[in-house]
């Protein structure tokens, strides 16, 4: 399960995004950091929606910390 971001801030994790995320049914709720954007949508989208939310975040002085994502092939 790969996490696309942590937002931190001098106190410590904020929170993060993940796969129990992207890789939600989209119909229950979610409760990550991405206040919903990434919910159900797949990582592929996610990973595009989260770059977006990068500057935002670090705009209001949270620390970002994002995940470089390899997919594996199949050989």
């Amino acid at each position: 399960m790969a996490t696309l971001i942590e937002v931190s801030n001098n106190d410590g994790l904020v929170g993060r995004c993940d796969g129990k995320c992207h890789d939600a049914d989209p119909s229950s709720p979610c409760n990550c950091i991405c206040e919903g954007i990434n919910h159900g949508v797949g990582q592929t989208r996610a990973r595009d929606n989260t770059s977006r939310l990068v500057e935002e975040w670090q705009d209001i002085g949270y620390k970002v910390r994002t995940a470089r994502i390899q997919l594996a092939l199949g050989i």
